[in-house]
């Protein structure tokens, strides 16, 4: 199947789905655990309640959930009362602003130089230019010290640094301090991609058409298709042409790939080059 009917819609549909997904999950991720982390900070500064711990957990983790759409620092929910310390709204709308802004650079990248034909060489190419910029790899830092200035002012206002909070500190150290962690690492490498191996310079490749259905590009990362494409040429160098030409709309143009494609290393010869990745492929 063709997805070139309408070949902007198609193109726009893959950058803001399948390879803008990790920043979904990043943002999702990102609002889950700093809720679960205020909550968790709000519940030990404040007096014992005269509920049920296990409704009174969930009301507040509730009101913590709606206090993130406001973006003003008094809220009061059912069991949550923040006058003048509901900075939520406010640290969610930022975690928007990056993530969006990582994609429509991305996208709008993509498609100045690239155009919007998906199975082209030539959109291919601005995608792993786009990937490869040194402005999308700052995205990542900066959200990574974004988040990591989230944490650290919710220590602020949890009074973490206050006398008589060791159990406090206790508790996060074995509750929060991992799923916190881990969501710190996964910022810094937001936008890292897998980019080529590949020479894909040279004008000719983005003459290159390749097959691409509406399920690749739903389903199928730039990324997964990169080694896709490289394990086909690698195995083509063996004299098996046939999962190139599969990936090419034009079988004859699998040796111009080939001619085009190289795998260039300044220390050694093309075939020992070529040689030592298959060996990597094949373990």
């Amino acid at each position: 199947m063709t997805p070139l009917d309408h070949p902007c819609f198609s193109a726009l549909v893959h950058l803001f789905t399948v390879e803008s997904l990790p920043l979904y999950i990043f943002y999702f991720t990102f609002l889950d655990v700093l809720t679960a982390f205020w909550a968790f900070c709000y519940m030990w500064n404040i007096e014992a309640q005269m509920i049920k711990p296990g409704h009174f957990n969930f009301c507040v983790l509730n009101d913590m959930w709606w206090a993130i759409l406001y973006l003003t620092t008094d809220y009061q929910g059912e069991c949550v009362d923040l006058q003048g310390t509901n900075y939520g709204g406010w640290t969610h709308l930022g975690c928007v602003v990056i993530c969006a802004g990582s994609m429509i650079y991305l996208s709008a990248k993509t498609l100045s130089r690239g155009g919007s034909d998906v199975c082209s060489g030539k959109f291919l190419a601005s995608e792993w230019d786009a990937q490869e910029s040194p402005i999308y790899s700052r995205i990542a830092m900066v959200m990574g010290i974004y988040t990591l200035a989230a944490i650290l002012w919710t220590f602020h206002q949890g009074h973490f640094w206050s006398r008589g909070k060791g159990e406090m500190l206790v508790a996060f150290l074995f509750y929060r301090a991992a799923p916190l962690g881990i969501l710190v690492f996964n910022a810094f490498y937001l936008t890292t991609r897998k980019l080529p191996e590949f020479d894909y310079d040279d004008e000719e490749f983005e003459t290159f058409r390749f097959h691409r259905s509406w399920g690749d590009l739903l389903l199928q990362p730039l990324s997964v298709f990169t080694e896709k494409l490289e394990k086909a040429i690698l195995i083509a160098h063996t004299g098996n042409m046939a999962p190139l030409e599969d990936m090419l709309e034009n079988p004859e143009q699998a040796k111009d790939v080939l001619r085009v494609c190289t795998f260039e290393d300044c220390s050694l010869p093309q075939h020992e080059n070529i040689s030592m990745r298959m060996k990597h492929l094949i373990s």
